[in-house]
């Protein structure tokens, strides 16, 4: 009997679809608490608390059973009666898993908040749920197979701990707040394409001969370049549902590209991300080759320095990316510095010091591979979000792949050991930099936020707003109203909070996906002014602002997922020239909502936006086409990502992302703005309606409906005017006709 394979996401999509009737399977059992609202909550707090549980057990880490929790509810219920597993086995375990001593004898004491007992736990004696309802809870999770280490994308029978991360995403209001769970194609995306050029920017400044010298980057390039060429674009047989006329487009931008890496053409980093190379096994590859010991020195020195921020994080989607992305290549340094010392005639007195320190650091954790992770977990990863639980729950994804590090039980540190750099607060509310008091000099050299500083800077924010009342800063009224203020605000100073990145300029790479919201459905809008993109009316512009203010004046990237209108909407033109202003490149990749979609839950036409950050520098622009696929050909959507540089300007007042398929599109627009001389079609609209007009579909989704007359329309037996429809009127017939072919174009998608 033969099976059919499942789907890369068939196992999380079964997750989920059961999840929620799982749910309310145990919430309908839960006894003894006062409210539903009550109820509810600790449902999904306990829910949370049972796949930790079985995250630790599968590592052997509860008593060395991989079957802990099913054997204790089946032993209790045999010695001392059904329905006593909640208090006697439970709540001690979660006591246990909440303390600070180390290891207290089978189960070890990780210090985890999210076990903390709470009242309900600690002073309702009527809180009760009976051992049937973890009888099927267990059976549940019984089907699936849990593992500490983060499963490979393609895995079908493997949750890992990121599974935590979407579960809440699954369940909070995407819409309500504009949060939306990545895929992990599209986060993997963006940590490659903002952390590896930073690192190649930052080895380039350091060492200005590392893309030609004997054994870089560049001859690995010119030697093994199919190496590097993504494996959707070399592959010599049809993709999922290509045409001939795709085949052979696909197969001709290879053949160019591989003679472009041939001769040696992509000198750059610009010109490695327009290509859409594997940068990683690029950066691996040359870390394993290069003749010069000190390309290897010089890059362990920067991945230790590194500071990768998600400014609105959530569960830690982006940031979980980059910790996979930046492992192996520590590893990779790691074991070169071995092998180098293997053969000290390589190496100068200076380098082979060198070589051991790191060595002899790594070497001191209980293995190499937690080493790493608690580098990067410590010094690598910083973040922020707004929710109290998505931040809970990015700490505890971070710590269980940790733990999955841990070879013995005795090895193991409380959770509270580890410097976890997230943060919860209002990445948008608060001061990026300390503002002119008479007591700066605290600000800037503190190394943590005291509560004095924190409530110093707390109410000169919510004065200059008029949010506090007039009462004496010390009374008892005055800190009430403060500590209000506090709780709805949620303000959140860059300065105080991250001050050692801030001292050094800011943070390296910034990467994520802000929400999509319309602000003045938030609580917040006299606290934003200040920015440039204020009263653009959306979230994202708001975000990208603040990670501009963050990023290092030069040499820091940029990778953020927001809606595509950044591209086009007049609204968002201040933005758009912000971000030319503050890049010296920028990269928009574009995608569309049908037939497929980048977040199954969003209806929303996206772009991913990559900027290389500096002052004063003129900017290059590169975009790709509106990318458009069915879920068959995902898996390519990225991988065959081809980006259009473009030398198109336009008045500052107009200026819009073109959206370019290929150079020649890029011909044609460049000799149609030319022959219009900057003109648009407002300036060719009557004053007064006219005989001579263009009807267009305003809503557009397939495609763009545009006629030089109104389309027959009816409506339940009733003729009437087609809804959302819109008129252009022109003086003559020939310019409205004109008109109409260039609107049902595909030029048209130069600028929708």
């Amino acid at each position: 009997m033969t099976h059919a394979a499942a789907s890369p996401f068939s196992i999380p999509r079964r997750f989920f679809r059961n999840f929620e009737q799982e749910r309310l399977a145990l919430l309908s059992t839960i006894s003894g608490l006062p409210t539903p609202e009550i109820r509810s909550h600790y449902a999904s707090l306990l829910f949370r608390r049972l796949m930790v549980l079985y995250f630790l057990q599968t590592h052997g880490l509860l008593a060395q059973n991989p079957h802990y929790l099913p054997q204790q509810l089946l032993t209790i219920r045999t010695n001392l009666g059904a329905d006593k597993f909640f208090h006697v086995c439970l709540l001690p375990l979660f006591q246990t898993l909440a303390s600070s001593t180390h290891l207290a004898g089978p189960i070890p004491t990780l210090a985890l908040p999210l076990f903390a007992l709470n009242p309900y736990e600690t002073e309702l004696s009527t809180l009760a749920i009976p051992d049937h309802a973890f009888e099927r809870l267990f059976a549940f999770f019984g089907t699936f197979h849990w593992s500490l280490s983060s499963p490979s994308p393609r895995s079908t029978r493997i949750l890992g701990p990121d599974i935590l991360a979407s579960l809440f995403e699954q369940q909070i209001d995407q819409k309500q707040i504009g949060a939306y769970y990545t895929r992990a194609d599209v986060t993997r995306y963006t940590a490659t394409n903002t952390i590896i050029p930073y690192l190649l920017t930052k080895l380039e400044q350091c060492m200005p001969t590392f893309f030609s010298s004997p054994g870089s980057l560049l001859s690995l390039l010119q030697a093994s370049p199919d190496r590097y060429i993504q494996g959707a674009l070399r592959s010599p047989d049809y993709l999922p549902l290509e045409t001939e006329q795709d085949f052979q487009t696909r197969r001709a931008r290879y053949t160019s590209l591989l003679t472009r890496l041939q001769r040696g053409q992509c000198a750059s980093v610009a010109a490695l991300i327009d290509a859409n190379l594997d940068l990683q096994q690029l950066l691996l590859d040359t870390i394993t080759t290069a003749h010069d010991p000190a390309i290897v020195l010089q890059l362990y020195s920067l991945l230790s320095q590194i500071t990768i921020l998600d400014p609105t994080c959530g569960p830690g989607a982006f940031l979980l990316a980059a910790l996979s992305l930046l492992q192996p290549l520590y590893a990779a340094c790691l074991t070169r510095f071995g092998l180098l010392l293997q053969s000290p005639a390589l190496l100068s007195s200076k380098q082979q010091i060198a070589c051991e320190t790191f060595l002899s650091v790594a070497e001191a954790a209980p293995n190499r591979s937690f080493f790493i992770l608690e580098q990067i977990i410590n010094h690598n990863l910083y973040g922020v979000d707004i929710m109290d639980e998505a931040v809970e729950i990015c700490q505890i994804c971070l710590f269980l792949l940790l733990l999955s590090s841990v070879e013995r039980p005795e090895d193991l540190y409380p959770f509270s050991r580890f410097s976890f750099h997230i943060r919860t607060g209002n990445a948008l509310v608060g001061f990026v930099h300390p503002p002119a008091l008479p007591d700066r000099t605290l600000f800037a050299q503190e190394c943590s936020a005291s509560a004095a500083q924190c409530r110093s800077l707390d109410s000169l924010l919510a004065r200059t707003h008029g949010l506090l009342c007039e009462s004496t800063p010390d009374s008892a009224e005055y800190l009430e109203h403060l500590t209000q203020w506090r709780a709805r605000y949620r303000p959140f100073h860059w300065c105080l909070e991250f001050p050692s990145c801030m001292q050094q300029g800011g943070f390296a790479v910034i990467i994520g996906n802000p929400p999509f919201v319309e602000y003045h459905q938030t609580q917040y809008g006299s606290l934003f002014s200040g920015y440039q993109t204020q009263g653009r009316g959306n979230l994202y512009a708001l975000v990208i602002e603040r990670a501009l203010a963050l990023c290092r004046e030069e040499h820091s990237f940029l990778g953020l997922l927001v809606p595509l209108s950044v591209c086009g909407a007049d609204r968002f033109s201040p933005l758009r020239r912000l971000l030319v202003s503050r890049s010296t490149q920028l990269w928009l990749a574009n995608f569309a909502i049908f037939p497929c979609r980048l977040f199954e839950g969003a209806f929303q036409r996206l772009s991913l936006i990559f900027a290389q950050c500096a002052t004063n520098a003129h900017c290059q622009l590169a975009t790709t086409k509106i990318q458009r696929w069915y879920s068959a050909e995902r898996p390519a959507l990225l991988p065959l990502i081809t980006y259009t540089p473009t030398t198109i300007s336009r008045p500052s007042t107009l200026m819009s992302f073109p959206k370019l398929a290929s150079p020649l599109q890029e011909r044609i627009l460049a000799k149609a703005l030319a022959h219009t001389q900057e003109n648009t079609l407002a300036t060719l609209l009557s004053s007064s309606s006219t005989p001579h007009f263009v009807y267009y579909q305003e809503a557009t989704n397939y495609w763009t409906k545009a006629s030089c007359l109104v389309p027959f329309y009816k409506k339940n037996g009733v003729v009437m005017p087609p809804s959302h429809g819109r008129f252009l009127f022109f003086s003559e017939q020939t310019t409205a006709q004109a008109i109409m072919a260039l609107l049902n174009s595909s030029l048209f998608y130069l600028w929708f």
